[in-house]
């Protein structure tokens, strides 16, 4: 995707930070980066790019996915809208349709350690504005006779490999091969969920602490989305621990 200069040079003020992070926890939710560069144009206009892993995987139809802050201040779509697939929710929706997704203690309780971890190594790096992006796919029996096949290949392949020490991807024991949360939602119905924490670049910076004192003037300062990274982490945790 695009990334704007000061995203640019912030990312890479944070890079070796983050490189230790990502390999020193596996299960991290942090986007995975490989790579990031400028294209010049013949009019001498700078763009950048950073190329990522995606945590949507484009081989499904996801039925419904959520983009949750912590933050209830603009975080609601419309209820025409809310049932349209295409369309990602917000933290207000999930809320409002009683939505729950159930992963077991075990599972939830290492999902919470990492949430932890990821939060605290942002907070630590005075960022801000990121989100849990959630994507929900039920699990049918055709899906799982396909999935089925595909952990084969994937574990056939694993072997045929050469031991690698990489923690770029996710293949630990919190997720599955193609880096899916196997739970029951609100119903006990079986599905997939495919989590990542996006948009890490923003910095509290100078920008922000003014975007926070004006909208801050208006409406409560701990429902926005511009507050300090310290705040926002907690409460970003606090919301995804509910």
């Amino acid at each position: 995707r695009r990334v704007h200069g000061q995203e640019c040079h912030y990312f890479q003020k944070i890079l070796k930070p983050y490189f230790h992070h990502i390999h020193r926890h596996q299960n991290s939710l942090l986007p995975r980066f490989f790579q990031l560069f400028r294209i010049k144009t013949n009019k001498g206009r700078s763009i950048r790019m950073v190329v990522m892993q995606n945590i949507l995987p484009s081989s499904l139809n996801i039925t419904k996915s959520y983009d949750l802050k912590g933050s209830t201040y603009g975080r609601r779509t419309s209820q025409e809208l809310r049932h349209s697939s295409s369309i990602t929710l917000k933290d207000m929706d999930f809320l409002e349709m009683n939505k729950k997704i159930i992963i077991g203690s075990t599972k939830k309780s290492l999902l919470q350690i990492q949430l932890s971890l990821d939060s605290e190594f942002l907070r630590t790096n005075n960022l801000m504005d990121y989100s849990l992006l959630l994507g929900i796919k039920p699990l049918t029996p055709e899906l799982i006779a396909y999935r089925t096949k595909q952990a084969e290949l994937y574990n056939i392949e694993r072997k045929q490999a050469v031991e690698r020490k990489s923690s770029m991807s996710k293949t630990t024991s919190l997720y599955s091969y193609d880096g899916a949360l196997e739970c029951v939602d609100e119903n006990g119905s079986p599905i997939l969920v495919y989590c990542g924490i996006i948009d890490i670049l923003q910095e509290y910076d100078f920008t922000k602490q003014v975007e926070h004192f004006v909208k801050g003037t208006v409406h409560s300062k701990t429902s926005i989305s511009a507050v300090s990274s310290v705040f926002y982490s907690y409460r970003f945790l606090g919301y995804q621990h509910q």
